[in-house]
C-alpha cells in the first residue's frame, strides 16, 4: 500500500438478510483529502460510512487505517482511532455555534474534582474548533454563529 494512503477501503459488502445494501465496494483516501460522500437515495452511502466506523459489522471486506487492518467494535473506537463521521444536517443542533457543534457530546470540561458537576471549558472547545478548522483548511467567517445563521 502507497505510504500516502491512509484509508484503504476493499471489497466492502454488506447483507442484511437477502437485501444486498452494499456491494463490493472499494475506497481509497489519501492524506491530506477531504471526502464528501454523494449519492442518490438508498446508494449505500450510509450503509458504507456505518462499516467503517464501526456503527454495524460488514458481511466481507478488508478496511485498513494507516497501514493497519482494523474491524472496530463500535463508534467510540473508530473515534479514538482518528475516524470520526460527520453526518447530514440532520445531525446538527441548528441553535448552537460550531465549537459547540463539534464537541456535541464530547464537551471539554474543567474543574472536574467537583463531583457529577462540570464546568464546559468553552475557550479550550473554540481553539481546538479554530485549529480543526484550520487544519482542514474549512473557512467560517464566525464560529460564533448559531448554524442556523449560516449557508
Amino acid at each position: 500500500m502507497s505510504e500516502d494512503i491512509v484509508l484503504k477501503i476493499t471489497d466492502l459488502t454488506k447483507h442484511y438478510g437477502g437485501v444486498h445494501a452494499l456491494e463490493g465496494a472499494n475506497f481509497e483516501l489519501r492524506k491530506g483529502e477531504h471526502v464528501a460522500i454523494m449519492g442518490d437515495n438508498g446508494a449505500g452511502k450510509s450503509t458504507f460510512v456505518r462499516q467503517i466506523t464501526g456503527v454495524e459489522q460488514r458481511t466481507r471486506g478488508t478496511v485498513v487505517f494507516d497501514g493497519t487492518e482494523v474491524n472496530f467494535s463500535g463508534p467510540i473506537e473508530a473515534r479514538e482511532s482518528g475516524i470520526e463521521t460527520v453526518f447530514q444536517t440532520l445531525a446538527l443542533a441548528d441553535h448552537l455555534d460550531v465549537p459547540d457543534n463539534l464537541f456535541l457530546g464530547r464537551e471539554k470540561t474543567k474543574w472536574n474534582w467537583l463531583g457529577p458537576f462540570r464546568f464546559l471549558d468553552y475557550k479550550a472547545m473554540r481553539q481546538d474548533t479554530l485549529a480543526a478548522l484550520e487544519k482542514t483548511g474549512v473557512k467560517i467567517p464566525n464560529i460564533h454563529n448559531t448554524i442556523e445563521k449560516m449557508s
